[in-house]
């Protein structure tokens, strides 16, 4: 399609170093008045919190609910064999073929969540799913902040939280909801800056996240 044309050659003009066709950049010794400064300023300060504090409270009430997770035993006993010291590789909570090879890809979380169970319990399970959620919201809305107003990066968090919903439960595929939204910032900050640097940090970031689940979804 046409915008994703469009978004292509945006970041392959960042990977080539060429600046932003649509930003506008300060000149050299321009400076606005001070009380206009600090007016911006705290109108930025105040949406910010606005949208913290929204993303906080949806992410708890979407988390401490009642949900119907039957595969959240099994998670939590593949994550107590590695933890353990134990690597899962084969099917092992399985009577008729414990041997039977798998590369399971979510040994991270599993093992993460088995943690925060043995200290806490189910609410330990599921303040950790709100973290999660909470940091996957927030990410998406400083991507969309990078070159969007803050009103049209609200409304696609709305939209981006229809989606996200229905699928919080305590899996591993949350932890791709919050990765793919943290290399969306790095990708929209790359085309911001003209730069390819901040995508460095996509490198980082994926190879840990691939453990956690970061290349599928449960």
């Amino acid at each position: 399609s046409a915008l994703r044309r469009l978004g292509a050659g945006r970041l392959l003009g960042a990977v080539r170093g060429e600046p932003h066709p649509g930003r506008v950049r300060a000149q050299p010794g321009q400076r606005l008045p001070p009380e206009s400064l600090l007016a911006e300023g705290r109108g930025h300060e105040l949406g910010g919190l606005a949208v913290a504090a929204a993303i906080v409270a949806v992410s708890i009430v979407v988390s401490f609910r009642s949900v119907y997770e039957p595969d959240l035993g099994w998670h939590l006993a593949q994550g107590r064999e590695n933890f353990s010291g134990r690597l899962v590789r084969s099917n092992v909570f399985s009577f008729t073929y414990p041997d039977y090879r798998q590369r399971y890809t979510s040994w991270l979380t599993e093992t993460t969540a088995y943690a925060a169970w043995q200290l806490g319990g189910d609410a330990a399970i599921q303040t950790l799913e709100a973290l999660t959620v909470a940091a996957a919201l927030a990410l998406v809305y400083v991507a969309c902040r990078v070159q969007g107003a803050a009103l049209p990066s609200a409304a696609i968090l709305i939209l981006g939280l229809f989606v996200l919903e229905p699928r919080v439960i305590p899996r591993p595929h949350l932890v791709s909801f919050a990765g793919i939204a943290a290399c969306s910032w790095l990708i929209e900050r790359a085309i911001d800056n003209g730069n390819v640097r901040p995508l460095w940090w996509a490198v980082p970031l994926v190879a840990p996240a691939d453990q956690a689940r970061l290349a599928g979804h449960a």
